[in-house]
C-alpha cells in the first residue's frame, strides 16, 4: 500500500489524534517557564526558565537538564539532583506555567507550503503538520522527511531528525510519530528527478515563505523580489541553509549590510533549488547565553553577542552589583566539549579598578558566573 492510500484512508475513516498523542506525551522545551514547588524549603518555589541549552538554574546550587523530558520525568530529574547534594529528600511538583510560542513551516514537496502558529501547549505531530499541508506532492521522499530544529544554546545552527513517515504509516506504527516544536522546520524532500524548483525565505523579511527559483536569482534579487528588510531584522546575521552530498545542511553566513549597504557583492551568493535564507530578527539574533548569580543586582540568563565578544567583567558591570558583593572572588563555572567541568577565580575588581580588561575572560555559552556574598566582620 502507498503513501497516498494510506494517507487517504486514515483521513476516510478519521484518525483519533489523541489515541497517540499520548505517545508522543509533550516534553518541556526550551523557552518554557516551569513552576516548581518544593515541599521541603518553600523559598525555592518559584518559576524556573529553561534556557537554551535546555537546563534550569536553580538559586546557586546548579543547572539540571530538562528539556526533552516529561513534566513527571523532568520532576524526578530535579528530585534526584538536589538528593544527591543537599537535601536528604526533596519533593518536587512541578508543572509548566508559561509555554513557549512561535510556530512551524512545511515546505518541500508537500501541496501546499504554510506556517502553522501554536503556543507549546499544543500537541502538534509531523503526522498532522503534514496533513495540514495537504498532504504530499507526487515524487515525495517519505521516507527522508527532515525536521530542521534549532540546535540548544541559542545559535543560528539547526539539527536534522530524519523521520521515515512512509514506513511509520504503511505499519500503522504512530509511536514513531514526532512532537512538533515552535520554530521546527519541516522539510519533505522530492526523490530523484522531482527536486524543489523554489527557495524559501524566512525570518525578518518582506515576504516569509516559499519563492519560485529562476537562473541568476541571488541573495540581493531575492530580497529585494520580496519586499526587503525591516530595520528590525539583524541583516548583518542572516544565514543561507544549503543542502550538501551527505544530505546535510551546511549554514553560510551572509552579511546582508554588506550588501546592501555597502555595494560589495562578495556575500551575493547565487541561490540554488531548496536554499533557504533565514534572517533572525534583533531580539533573537544571540551568540548564546551565559548565567550571572550570586549578589548581583540582576541575577539570570544574559544573551551573547552574535559577533563579537563580552567579558565576565563587563557582563557583571551591566548587571550591577549589590553592597555585598564580593567582585574580587567572582567564580567561572563553565564546562568543556569533553563534558569536564572547570573552575576559575576572577579578580573582577581588579579588572575594573585598574580598566585593564586585556585580563578579562570572554564568556562562552552556558557559563555560569557567581558573585559571592562579602563577609563583613563587625
Amino acid at each position: 500500500m502507498n503513501f497516498l492510500r494510506v494517507l487517504i484512508l486514515l483521513l476516510t475513516v478519521g484518525v483519533n489524534f489523541s489515541v497517540y498523542a499520548k505517545v508522543v506525551e509533550r516534553k518541556v522545551v526550551s523557552g518554557d517557564r516551569l513552576r516548581m514547588i518544593l515541599d521541603e524549603q518553600p523559598e525555592l518555589s518559584k518559576e524556573y526558565p529553561v534556557a537554551g541549552d535546555g537546563t534550569i538554574m536553580i538559586e546557586d546550587m546548579g543547572r539540571v537538564q530538562v528539556a526533552n523530558l516529561t513534566i513527571p520525568a523532568a520532576g524526578k530529574a530535579v528530585e534526584e539532583f538536589l538528593e544527591s547534594k543537599y537535601f536528604k529528600t526533596a519533593t518536587v511538583h512541578l508543572s509548566i506555567s508559561e509555554f513557549v510560542k512561535g510556530a512551524v513551516q512545511i515546505t518541500g514537496a508537500v501541496n501546499n507550503a504554510i506556517t502553522i502558529p501554536f503556543k507549546g501547549d499544543k500537541i502538534v505531530t509531523l503526522f498532522e503538520a503534514i496533513v495540514s499541508a495537504g498532504g504530499l506532492r507526487d515524487r515525495a521522499n517519505a521516507s527522508q522527511v527532515r525536521i530542521l530544529r534549532w540546535r540548544p544554546g541559542g545559535s543560528l545552527e539547526r539539527d536534522e531528525i530524519i523521520v521515515d513517515v512512509q514506513n511509520m504509516l504503511e505499519n500503522f506504527e504512530f509511536e514513531k510519530d514526532e512532537f512538533l516544536r515552535p520554530r521546527d522546520i519541516v522539510y519533505v524532500p522530492f526523490m530523484k528527478g522531482g527536486e524543489s524548483r523554489e527557495v524559501l525565505l524566512m525570518g525578518e523579511v518582506g515576504q516569509v515563505g516559499y519563492h519560485a527559483y529562476y537562473e541568476g536569482l541571488d541573495v540581493l534579487r531575492l530580497i529585494a523580489n520580496t519586499g526587503g528588510v525591516p530595520k528590525t531584522a539583524k541583516a548583518d546575521s542572516a544565514r543561507l541553509l544549503r543542502r550538501n552530498d551527505a544530505g546535510d545542511y551546511n549554514s553560510i553566513p551572509v552579511d546582508l549590510t554588506v550588501i546592501l549597504g555597502q555595494a560589495d557583492m562578495t556575500m551575493n551568493y547565487k541561490m540554488q533549488p531548496g536554499d533557504i535564507l533565514y534572517v533572525p530578527a534583533t531580539s533573537h539574533a544571540k551568540g548564546g547565553q551565559a548565567f550571572i548569580l550570586g549578589e548581583v543586582a540582576n541575577r539570570g540568563p544574559i544573551g551573547l553577542p552574535l559577533k563579537g565578544q563580552i567579558g565576565a567583567a563587563k557582563a557583571l558591570l551591566n548587571a550591577g552589583f549589590t553592597q555585598f558583593s564580593h567582585p574580587a572572588k567572582t567564580k567561572l563555572k563553565r564546562v568543556g566539549p569533553d563534558g569536564t567541568k572547570h573552575e576559575v577565580s576572577i579578580n573582577v575588581q581588579k579588572i575594573l579598578d585598574t580598566g585593564n580588561f586585556e585580563d578579562d575572560i570572554p564568556l562562552l555559552d552556558g557559563d555560569i558566573l557567581i558573585v559571592p556574598e562579602k563577609i563583613i566582620n563587625l
